[in-house]
């Protein structure tokens, strides 16, 4: 990865524990939930500077939680030299590496050329509800300068999301890209009748998640002429997606979320490939790791390519400050890379490692 200093020498790690409640009820990978709970880490270099990283599993699982702190605490019995490259090395948890590499960063960007950079990272903005608040929210978005809109479809039945999609058309025809996540809610005869539908509508950017069966992602593909982007499989099933990309890797994109796939096999093959489409997307991160997650893709994508960073607006407040303005479309690299200051009284301390 770009710009990581790999010699940075850690002399501390402290862990603290996360609650944070959201402005409303959410549904994530089939669970309801209410807050979410995770991890920062802050680092404390040879020379006494702070900097923070987040660990966000996902599900919010306890147990997944208080693993990542044991992987973290058995450092200091299993390492010599503790800089950056060797305390990876020593971590297997996807969660615990983007962690570790998002409080490196920080630690980084004061060094950077660009810290002071007015290039904006591009943002999508979020779609869901009834077709009526949809295009009310829309337009209120669009007259703002958003021209890239994520719309979350999979729970709507297929002749209401055409209608829907048509009406989008008509109105703003090829002057918005539109993501379709249709959240896996299709199975395979569904898909074929819908997709067909909507391929020739070029403004629709691709089609995310549309089947429920990793396995009809290749008839789909063979049969419909859209793009199909990649989220939940690249957890659940990156044996068989890899085994797609050969033959379609032009048609599929890749929606990548560093803090669950960091460092795995999937996360190296996707990231060295330059012929494969990738898209960066938060994953119910609070600012500090939402942070990480902007600069990733500036670095890899230049930030042209949209950013998916819509979970962050679901919280009631951060646990950092100042709060990320994701009112507008386009984050300023210079305001990512700012200085901010965690509330320690919001966390609870619940380990610490000494080298």
């Amino acid at each position: 990865m770009a710009n990581v200093t790999q010699e940075l020498i850690i002399r501390k790690i402290f862990l603290y524990k996360y609650s944070l409640s959201f402005v409303k009820e959410v549904s994530i990978w089939g669970r309801q939930c209410v807050k979410r709970e995770g991890l920062l880490i802050k680092l404390v270099d040879e020379e006494g500077k702070e900097s923070w990283g987040e660990v966000a599993p996902i599900p919010f699982d306890k147990a997944i939680i208080e693993s990542c702190v044991s992987e973290y605490l058995s450092l200091k019995k299993r390492l010599i030299n503790p800089i950056y490259n060797e305390i990876v090395k020593n971590i297997t948890s996807p969660y615990s590496r983007f962690g570790l590499y998002s409080a490196v960063k920080q630690n980084t960007w004061g060094m950077r050329s660009d810290i002071q950079s007015d290039f904006g990272i591009v943002i999508n903005a979020l779609l869901l509800g009834e077709e009526e608040e949809i295009l009310i929210r829309l337009k209120e978005l669009y007259e703002r300068g958003f021209r890239v809109f994520k719309l979350k479809a999979g729970n709507n039945k297929i002749e209401e999301v055409i209608r829907l999609l048509s009406n989008i058309g008509e109105v703003y025809g090829e002057n918005l890209r539109l993501i379709l996540d249709l959240n896996k809610g299709l199975d395979l005869k569904s898909a074929l009748y819908m997709l067909p539908q909507v391929a020739n509508m070029e403004f629709i950017a691709y089609v995310e998640d549309p089947v429920n069966r990793v396995e009809d992602l290749k008839p789909l593909l063979e049969e419909c002429g859209i793009k199909v982007g990649v989220d939940e499989f690249l957890v659940s099933d990156w044996v068989y997606v890899q085994s797609y990309c050969e033959k379609y890797g032009d048609r599929l994109v890749m929606i990548i979320k560093p803090s669950i796939l960091f460092g795995n096999e999937c996360w190296e093959k996707i990231i060295v490939n330059r012929h494969l489409e990738k898209v960066f997307s938060s994953s119910w991160e609070t600012g500090v790791g939402t942070r990480a997650v902007l600069m990733m893709s500036h670095e890899i994508n230049g930030g042209y390519i949209h950013t998916g960073i819509d979970t962050y607006s679901y919280f009631a407040e951060d646990i950092c400050t100042p709060k990320l303005n994701t009112k507008r479309p386009k984050i300023p690299v210079r305001e990512v890379m700012s200085p901010f200051k965690v509330d320690e009284s919001k966390i609870e301390l619940c380990g610490e490692v000494i080298f």
